[in-house]
């Protein structure tokens, strides 16, 4: 079905929970969805609701807050969250912002895009950024990863699963830091499950932290969390090219073309063939290679 609104040549689209967010040709950032946390980046109709009365909007309609002078280079998408890099290498958030994935002191939500200054005093531009449920990942130009939000499960990869979880808790999570990645590398790729991350390196290596309840994270089963970046390891050692993470599994791409997975599989998401492995237990915690139908 063709979207409504959108008048013009898409660039670029990602989704969060229950709303969408679409780059035009021109520069514009259109949103539709849901907007109760103020994840579409604009006011929302006052009479626009669902059947539980919650505001959303049906139809694309440009972002509100974002500079005109500086034109929109990358989108991004959390659960409750959208994400827009500019040119400038300057990071806009708008959407939920009780866990602080948005900066600027945390607690209130941001009705409009929104500069997210906090990240000035960590240094470098931003290139692209990603949310999950309650974490932002912000990749810099440099191939840092600078991390923002909730990290009681691991998911800042601080070595820190000791955080208050509630939302607005003062002094329950640090200020924006940085994700150091294994032997000083660059990232190339950053990834945002719900409440894991993965990060892939410019020299092919694939790393992840946070929730590992599934084996999302590659840990060994003994722990609910990875605090640290954890190395996925693709057999045979190839060299991996794209990752994406979702709401509980992991998905690697090898520069060969094959795809392996790893994490929850209840409703199939690991592409198995199958949505439970021996004695019922419905996850992988060992990337397994996935064959894609030949079309």
């Amino acid at each position: 079905t063709k979207a409504k609104g959108i008048g013009g040549r898409a660039v670029d689209v990602t989704g969060g929970a229950y709303h969408s967010v679409v780059l035009t040709e021109r520069g514009s950032v259109l949103t539709c969805g849901a907007g109760q946390l103020g994840q579409l980046g604009r006011p929302v109709p006052e009479k626009s609701t669902d059947g539980a009365g919650l505001p959303v909007d049906p139809e694309f309609k440009e972002v509100e807050g974002l500079p005109a002078s500086d034109a929109v280079r990358h989108i991004g998408a959390g659960f409750y969250n959208t994400l827009v890099t500019c040119a400038s290498g300057r990071l806009f958030c708008s959407g939920e912002n009780q866990y602080a994935q948005c900066g600027n002191g945390g607690v209130d939500n941001l009705r409009v895009m929104t500069r997210i200054r906090e990240l000035d005093r960590l240094g470098g531009k931003i290139a692209s950024a990603q949310g999950g449920y309650c974490h932002t990942l912000a990749l810099t130009q440099c191939g840092r990863v600078l991390t923002l939000g909730c990290g009681e499960d691991g998911q800042r990869g601080d070595g820190r699963t000791d955080w208050d979880p509630s939302p607005g808790s003062a002094g329950g999570r640090p200020a924006a830091s940085a994700l150091p990645l294994p032997g000083g590398r660059r990232a190339a790729q950053i990834a945002a499950g719900a409440n894991h991350s993965v990060v892939l390196a410019e020299d092919g290596t694939a790393y992840a932290c946070g929730s590992d309840e599934y084996g999302q994270c590659g840990g060994t089963g003994e722990e609910d969390c990875v605090a640290e970046l954890r190395r996925l390891e693709v057999p045979g050692g190839g060299r991996v090219v794209g990752v994406s993470a979702g709401y509980t599994h992991t998905v690697l791409r090898d520069a060969d073309g094959r795809i392996f997975t790893l994490g929850q599989n209840e409703n199939g998401q690991l592409g198995l063939g199958n949505t439970k492995e021996a004695m019922g237990v419905k996850m992988r915690r060992k990337l397994t290679e996935v064959a894609p139908p030949v079309i």
